[in-house]
């Protein structure tokens, strides 16, 4: 398996991609075939991309021998990690246990909340976490807990988005469903106990535990091929699936439970979001962050 794309195909012109212009995108030159992913191995390949094709921002090196995949998901970067390093040891921690039964021998899983005090006592040199915004009521004892499990000279990483999604800067500011539905989704979160804007405070409440080079890295995820470059264009077939995908996911989850639509109020809303993603008019982005405190 290519890690660095893994299903996807390209087929666009370098050249022809980074001459793009910003307001119109003429044809839609991308082609892929069948990409039987769910959102969580979208969103995996979509951070691959960013990363040029790594596994994130924390250095690997020999002294890499132990890692914790927190919210695993479907287990695809703690495998593709546990293969591309078959010395290092890989565990990876989340609620269901959905991940595939055929692993690397280095690989296992542990059906694990992390939002408890973690069903072991062990230590790792580098624990990693993404996508984790929707589901975290308690950011500083779950930065707490993975202190006490790092190793000293461990890292951290996260990789987390924040709501509600924005227009690309200079893009005349109108009406839009879809930022509606990110602002939705921010207040729909909030009544839950969930800050989906708390990765701006991650810094510190890093550095109050101890951790050192907290730098965060801000990362743009394009909706949709609009932005200029080959990379870019590639994330953003791969965001915008994984938008058509949440838009309706998000509104059931959270709108029906925690402001009190209806399903028919959802229905119709989703559809007015999607066709305000589908305006090639509209430059929308997710704002992302990146940070790899450490070492400890």
């Amino acid at each position: 398996m290519d890690h660095r794309l893994g299903m996807m195909m390209l087929d666009v012109d370098d050249e022809q991609a980074d001459n793009d212009g910003d307001s119109a995108l003429g044809e839609d030159r991308y082609t892929y075939g069948p990409v039987l992913l769910n959102r969580r191995d979208l969103q995996h390949h979509t951070w691959k991309v960013t990363f040029d094709g790594g596994f994130g921002r924390v250095p690997i090196t020999d002294k890499v021998r132990s890692v914790l995949d927190v919210g695993t998901g479907t287990g695809i970067w703690a495998v593709e990690f546990a293969e591309a390093f078959p010395n290092v040891e890989v565990i990876g921690t989340d609620l269901s246990p959905i991940q595939a039964d055929l692993v690397p021998p280095n690989c296992q899983f542990i059906v694990d909340n992390a939002e408890h005090t973690w069903a072991f006592d062990r230590k790792f040199d580098y624990i990693h976490t993404r996508m984790l915004t929707l589901g975290m009521h308690d950011w500083p004892r779950f930065f707490q807990q993975c202190w006490n499990h790092l190793e000293p000279g461990g890292w951290l990483e996260t990789g987390e988005v924040q709501f509600p999604p924005k227009r690309a800067d200079g893009e005349e500011a109108k009406e839009s469903p879809f930022i509606r539905w990110g602002e939705h989704a921010y207040e729909a979160s909030a009544n839950a106990g969930i800050d989906m804007r708390a990765s701006e405070k991650f810094s510190n409440q890093l550095e109050a535990l101890g951790f050192v080079n907290v730098e965060r890295e801000e990362v743009q995820w394009p909706n949709g091929p609009w932005a200029k470059g080959r990379k870019n264009k590639l994330m953003g077939r791969l965001v915008y699936q994984n938008t058509l995908d949440a838009i309706p996911a998000v509104a059931i989850a959270l709108f029906t439970r925690r402001l009190g639509w209806t399903k028919e109020q959802v229905d119709a809303y989703t559809a007015e979001c999607i066709k305000d993603v589908d305006d090639k008019s509209n430059h929308f982005y997710y704002p992302m962050q990146v940070q790899a405190p450490g070492p400890r």
